[in-house]
């Protein structure tokens, strides 16, 4: 009923979209991914260059991408999302509250295209940007665990890649960090303290005995 004209027409689908991609994830309708992913592309192609909400939007459209490739495994819908989540990325200012979890986003893409590709340069670059997204993330943000879990999961993919122990350590340490850290969910520190004595079982000859007892506290 809206027109494309009404300046609050981008607001709408955005929120359609969302609504869709929500009950996608809980009902498994892949109609309704595809419909959220349309009504995405939509509102961007209506929202003006200059939308305080064009991030948003480009990074949930990115998202929902992401959701579509793991389940179709079309590669153009993650050669979209990457591209999308750059886009966002490059929009937002730096000093923006949102800024680290859109270079969260545009990180987890990059690791799932080198999950698949094994192109070096995706998967080093998507550590830089899971270390810029926690360094721009406050200690006391609920979000913090997340970003921190996202960074040690991308480490652990190098080292099995690469074997540098470096990265593994640099993992178990983030996973440590996350399971004390009283800012954040309890869930995502519960998961950081079982994934840090997996690590620490399965490479013990790599991995310092107190972080394994610490863990397990």
């Amino acid at each position: 009923l809206t027109p494309d004209s009404h300046r609050d027409k981008p607001k709408y689908l955005s929120n359609l979209a969302l609504s869709l991609a929500t009950r996608f994830e809980r009902v498994g309708d892949s109609s309704d991914l595809d419909e959220a992913v349309a009504c995405g592309r939509s509102a961007l192609g209506l929202m003006r260059d200059d939308d305080p909400e064009r991030p948003a939007c480009l990074g949930n459209l990115g998202n929902m991408l992401a959701t579509r490739f793991k389940s179709l495994k079309e590669r153009g819908d993650l050669e979209d999302s990457i591209i999308h989540h750059r886009r966002a990325v490059d929009l937002i200012s730096d000093g923006h509250p949102d800024k680290s979890g859109h270079v969260s986003n545009l990180g987890n893409a990059l690791r799932t295209r080198f999950d698949q590709h094994r192109e070096l340069s995706d998967i080093n670059t998507a550590t830089e940007y899971h270390r810029l997204a926690l360094d721009h993330t406050p200690h006391d943000d609920l979000f913090r665990g997340s970003r921190t879990w996202n960074l040690a999961c991308t480490l652990e993919v190098k080292f099995k890649r690469l074997g540098d122990p470096v990265d593994l350590q640099q993992a178990v340490n983030l996973r440590f960090q996350a399971a004390r850290s009283s800012a954040s969910f309890p869930s995502d520190r519960l998961r950081a303290a079982r994934r840090c004595i997996d690590l620490c079982t399965l490479y013990s000859a790599q991995s310092p005995p107190n972080v394994l007892l610490e863990a397990y506290h």
